[in-house]
């Protein structure tokens, strides 16, 4: 439809141009179609030259993307150090804390931070357990809501948005998401939080980052 257009609108134009300087029979009609097969023609040449270049944009349009979005998520990757214990030990992009890429992690009164843990457990699971508590000045605190919680209700799949559900199979990768609330009554002092996935009373993972609550 779109030629038939451009075909008609040549033939109109080049005949309002052509007709009006020439009547005599014949005059007209091949300078007309020769100008309406060159400008069709024309037209054809361009719009391949476009569609020939689009593969091209769209695949560095999508590479771009793609790095952009690689480099975002290793730069929002938390530093933590791994519990003294039995746990898996974390790699470094495993664990993502808002608004904290280098400890000490700055615990704001009055906000929620969230926590982002990704991990893959080394046996069945048949329950998984929250366990959480602040260090202050070598003694341990629990965090109110979260600590000695389950956990089954905060497991995704890999992709990070599909629900997962306990149990958990063995050598299967997982998403852990959870949140606190930085209460307006805690002090302004430095702690450690100690964060662990617990089963039958044995660590699945766990980690340790220096906080302070400003």
């Amino acid at each position: 439809p779109h030629c038939i257009y451009l075909y008609f609108r040549c033939i109109y134009k080049n005949l309002c141009i052509s007709i009006a300087p020439n009547r005599s029979k014949g005059s007209h009609r091949k300078p007309l179609a020769r100008k309406t097969t060159q400008h069709i023609s024309a037209k054809f040449a361009i719009h391949r030259q476009r569609k020939e270049k689009e593969p091209t944009m769209k695949f560095s349009v999508f590479a771009i993307t793609f790095a952009f979005t690689c480099f975002v998520s290793l730069s929002q990757a938390t530093e933590v150090r791994q519990c003294q214990g039995g746990a898996k030990k974390l790699e470094s992009t495993e664990v993502l804390i808002s608004n904290c890429e280098k400890p000490p992690c700055k615990l704001r009164r009055k906000t929620e931070v969230s926590i982002e843990e990704k991990f893959t457990p080394d046996r069945d699971l048949k329950t998984l357990t929250t366990t959480v508590h602040a260090e202050i000045l070598g003694i341990p605190l629990p965090f109110i809501g979260v600590d000695n919680t389950s956990a089954c209700d905060n497991l995704f799949e890999e992709d990070g948005t599909t629900k997962a559900a306990c149990p958990l199979q063995a050598g299967k990768n997982y998403v852990y998401k959870n949140s606190f609330k930085v209460l307006e009554i805690y002090p302004k002092t430095s702690l450690v939080v100690h964060w662990a996935l617990t089963s039958d009373n044995k660590d699945v993972t766990c980690f340790e980052v220096p906080a302070k609550i400003i």
